[in-house]
């Protein structure tokens, strides 16, 4: 074999190795593109999540609400009202 040639082969071994990872890379990326759209949707369920706790403990922690809130679920039962409230109605 004459050097040429050996380079034609040299050439073509190199030409097939880089598609071969071009479309490994491809493949790839596809993939990684995927996992980072369902971490993004995780991601926004997680910060959702997040800021309605805030907001339930921020209501329920207020003792003022938590009192008027209480006030609001005997005042439509006969059974949270007290003997002078019932004789009333």
């Amino acid at each position: 074999m004459n050097w040429e040639a050996i380079t034609a082969v040299s050439e073509f071994i190199g030409v097939v190795a880089v598609v071969i990872s071009l479309v490994y890379l491809a493949q790839e990326v596809r993939a990684n593109t995927g996992a980072l759209k369902a971490s993004a949707g995780f991601d926004s369920t997680q910060g959702m999540a997040t800021l309605n706790e805030g907001l339930v403990q921020s209501i329920l922690g207020d003792a003022e609400y938590q009192r008027g809130a209480s006030r609001a679920s005997c005042t439509s039962s006969r059974r949270c009202m007290t003997p002078r409230a019932r004789s009333r109605r």
